[in-house]
């Protein structure tokens, strides 16, 4: 998805650079999220109109569908989605169609978000799509939902499994209880390593530490107290530092 912006300056800056050119028009409406929603879109019309310029009125668009997502708009949403569809060419190569999929699944359109990743015609774009559909659904702690959408991409041993993908995701929230929930489903055998990833997250060193301690595969354990360390010393957190390092051997990269 894209960043968040704030509204107003989302909608002035398209409204610059697509009236940049002609005299500046008075406001036609009240500063209001509606109003933004409406420059935005008129402006990335405009843009498109003139100069066929597809990125910023996609990205106008998907933002305008945040806003409508995020605030429950769900007649809004389906429009701004179906006029996307039309902009966004199925070949694309910046991943726009990713996006949608993205608004649609979120919506709870399941079954079009499947179909707008199946429109895309690049085979590795559209193999590559599912997993951030699954990651959209682990950050609203919706795993099981998430899984089935990571279990459709065709992968190589490099590319791990679906429930560490999903495993990943949640534990990426913060959420600790999402990851408590899930894991004795996906990862009964990692659960301590996926929470030893949230309280790095969160900065509780020590407790990421005692969770690493608790992993029984010993190069996911040794990775783990090495990423302890490491955010120790990003933080300046010498006492931990010093902690984590007596537990790693010297030997440690032996293993790798």
């Amino acid at each position: 998805m894209v960043r968040p912006l704030h509204w107003l300056a989302f909608a002035a800056v398209l409204a610059g650079s697509a009236w940049a050119a002609d005299k500046p028009a008075a406001p036609r409406c009240e500063p209001s999220r509606a109003c933004a929603i409406e420059l935005a879109r008129e402006a990335g019309r405009q843009n498109y109109a003139a100069r066929k310029e597809v990125h910023e009125y996609a990205m106008a668009l998907i933002t305008i569908g945040d806003l409508q997502l995020a605030e429950g708009n769900k007649a809004g949403l389906a429009a701004t989605i179906e006029e996307l569809l039309k902009v966004v060419p199925p070949g694309d190569e910046i991943g726009y169609r990713t996006n949608v999929a993205i608004l649609q699944v979120l919506a709870g359109q399941t079954k079009e978000a499947m179909a707008t990743v199946r429109s895309m015609r690049d085979a590795k774009r559209r193999n590559d799509a599912w997993v951030p559909l699954a990651n959209a659904l682990a950050g609203k702690g919706k795993w099981r939902e998430s899984l089935e959408f990571a279990k459709l991409k065709k992968r190589d041993k490099m590319d791990g499994t679906p429930e560490d993908d999903v495993m990943r995701a949640l534990a990426g929230t913060g959420r600790r209880e999402w990851v408590q929930q899930a894991a004795p489903a996906l990862a009964p055998a990692d659960e301590a390593l996926w929470l030893a990833q949230v309280e790095i997250q969160a900065g509780n060193l020590a407790a990421a530490r005692e969770q690493a301690l608790r992993i029984q595969n010993v190069e996911r354990r040794l990775t783990t107290l090495e990423a302890v360390g490491q955010e120790a010393d990003a933080r300046e957190n010498w006492d931990e530092l010093a902690a984590t390092a007596r537990l790693i051997p010297p030997d440690a990269a032996k293993l790798g």
